[in-house]
């Protein structure tokens, strides 16, 4: 659509006009001399300068600084140039780099002479000064004397023809401007990245190294378009000097995606429009394979749109979140206007809706530098933003943590109630199981106690029915001898023959003699029943005494019969 655009302004510029003689006088010559010049658009690219020169197809134009827009048609350009000053030597200056090549011819009653090839596409040797930037011809223009030259033009991107002739003075002046402005915007941007790299190896916010890259990138894409990066970054490299405008400002745009996103914090305040930029990083990388590897002007133009789509979802993604809170979006709306503004002016330039001028031509650069001197404010602004959160974080986390503390008393109060809810009834529990194994020790002890006591008990009776039985008997017997032996007490001399024959009866009768034989057996019985008694007592003793922790000679054979009496 844009080239559509460019062909009819340049259509409608060329129609019916019929350039006139460029008469070079003492006069200032800083205006471009569009309005002298005449176009030829060779479609095939195979004319000679012989054949343009018989061609009549040469239309004028009304512009100061033509339009050629984006075409791989190869372009021709007359101009017809009287020299009327004192100077021997005029240059021819045309200060816009992005052209791949310009051949200069002269023609005169000579016939045609080749002057010089110069542009990003051609090989050069010789001063810097003389390869890209601003491309400058030495004219040999004798003094009042027409003379034809011919500029055959190639290029797949933008083409403007801002086109000087000067005195060597002018043209150094030309040159030492465009310099300065360069030399300006470099170090200007160079503060602001060293600044804020200052910054990032202060706080370490990630921010400011995206930014510091954003900037650097942005920079070259600015300077490849001024030619001044070709110039003096990569003089011998013809494919760099050639590709890095479209490439840098690939780069630029996938930074500043970055950038602006980390800037106005898009994942936090425009979600779904935060996800969007691997879309872009795709749309780029398609982009420069077929700028690289495809067709050139195809993908110049691709860059263009791409450039204007990244533009407009940049302002959507930065208004969308500035409406949700986001402080650092308004800083960003403000530098980015100043930048679309710049982008706009250098849009309308090539267009052709806004002439080729010095603002027009440094409008981007200019808009690049307010943008960096903004965003660098409001990124100073982010510190001031990242304190209070800090802050509010701080104190946050302090509510949280009091709150914790609270939290964790009132929980060991319960906890310390339920540790002595608990505790004591472990305690009552322990109680009772004491209580029972109590119990049930002491039940064991009676049980066994009745157990020993009952086998005791049949043991000692075994000994003591010795003794019992036995008592009956001796009683019976004592009493016997103790009445024979009263018997005998109570004779007396006069009936002492009777009574001794009458105890003797008595005596016989009661069997005296047997029951003194028999005290003995019952007395034996009866000792070694109290014998077996003791016996078992000393074995209950030796058997039921204490410990003892002192070391001493003992009798085995008398501890073996007390537990053999035991048992």
């Amino acid at each position: 659509m844009r080239t559509i655009v460019l062909a009819l302004l340049l259509g409608t510029a060329c129609s019916g006009i019929t350039a006139q003689e460029l008469i070079y006088q003492v006069e200032d010559h800083s205006t471009p001399i569009g309005q002298h010049l005449e176009f030829l658009v060779d479609s095939s690219g195979t004319l000679t300068p012989e054949d343009v020169l018989e061609s009549e197809a040469f239309q004028g134009t009304n512009a100061t600084v033509p339009n050629l827009g984006i075409s791989k048609n190869t372009s021709w350009v007359r101009f017809s140039l009287r020299n009327r000053t004192a100077e021997p030597k005029l240059f021819l200056v045309i200060p816009y780099p992005d052209i791949d090549q310009i051949d200069l011819y002269r023609s005169d009653v000579g016939g045609v002479q080749a002057i010089g090839s110069k542009g990003q596409a051609v090989e050069h040797s010789g001063s810097v000064s003389t390869r890209t930037g601003e491309y400058v011809f030495e004219l040999d223009a004798p003094r009042n004397a027409p003379v034809t030259y011919l500029l055959r033009i190639k290029g797949h991107k933008q083409v403007h023809l801002p086109m000087l002739v000067a005195s060597p003075i002018e043209a150094a002046s030309i040159s030492a401007r465009w310099n300065l402005f360069a030399g300006g915007f470099l170090g200007i941007m160079l503060v602001m990245a060293l600044y804020n790299l200052f910054v990032f190896l202060s706080i370490r916010d990630r921010s400011y190294l995206v930014y510091v890259l954003y900037i650097i990138i942005n920079s070259g894409a600015q300077l490849t378009v001024m030619g001044t990066a070709q110039t003096y970054l990569w003089p011998n490299d013809q494919w760099l000097t050639v590709n890095a405008s479209v490439l840098f400002v690939l780069i630029s745009i996938a930074t500043g995606i970055l950038f602006t996103q980390q800037f106005i914090s898009t994942a936090r305040f425009s979600p779904k429009l935060h996800r969007l930029r691997p879309l872009f990083h795709m749309m780029i990388l398609v982009n420069v394979v077929i700028y690289l590897l495809v067709d050139n002007t195809i993908g110049y133009k691709m860059a263009q749109g791409i450039s204007g789509c990244a533009s407009t979802y940049l302002l959507v993604m930065a208004i969308s979140s500035w409406r949700a809170g986001s402080r650092s979006a308004g800083f960003f709306l403000l530098a980015w206007s100043f930048f679309l503004v710049g982008v706009l002016v250098f849009v309308m330039k090539d267009t052709g809706v806004l002439p080729y001028n010095e603002f027009t031509a440094y409008a981007m650069p200019t808009g690049s530098i307010v943008e960096a001197i903004l965003l660098s404010f409001g990124l100073a602004d982010r510190i001031n933003i990242l304190r209070k959160e800090k802050e509010r974080s701080q104190a946050e986390a302090l509510a949280t943590l009091q709150e914790n503390e609270r939290i964790i008393r009132e929980q060991n109060v319960v906890l310390e109630h339920k540790v002595k809810e608990r505790t004591h009834a472990l305690q009552k529990s322990n109680d009772n199981l004491k209580r029972t194994q109590t119990q049930l020790v002491n039940a064991e002890k009676m049980a066994s106690l009745g157990q020993l006591t009952a086998g005791i008990a049949h043991e000692i009776n075994n000994p003591i029915n010795f003794i019992t039985s036995n008592v009956a008997p001796l009683r019976r017997n004592i009493a016997d001898i103790v009445e024979v032996i009263k018997g005998y007490q109570g004779l007396d001399a006069e009936h002492a023959t009777e009574q001794l024959t009458t105890l003797r009866d008595r005596s016989e009768r009661i069997g005296l003699e047997e029951s003194i034989k028999e005290l003995d057996d019952i007395i034996a019985s009866i000792a070694e029943g109290s014998s077996r008694t003791a016996e078992i007592v000393r074995g209950l003793r030796n058997f039921s005494r204490l410990d003892e922790d002192d070391l001493k000679d003992t009798d085995l054979n008398e501890g073996l019969r007390s537990t053999l009496t035991v048992l």
